[in-house]
């Protein structure tokens, strides 16, 4: 996110390589979100997840 803020303030001419920068960014941060939740709501739904180790 601070990549695309920045290249918002800055400006096109000078931050042109920003905005993919952090759109790249903002979009593997998602998919790793999405894998932490799918890990997340599989653990509940075979009750994994209020076992003590």
């Amino acid at each position: 996110m601070a990549s695309l803020t920045a290249a918002g303030q800055a400006g096109s001419g000078t931050s042109g390589w920003l905005e993919p920068l952090g759109r790249a960014l903002l979009w593997m941060a998602v998919a790793v979100w999405a894998l932490v939740a799918a890990g997340l709501v599989r653990r509940v739904a075979r009750g994994m997840l209020s076992r003590t180790p």
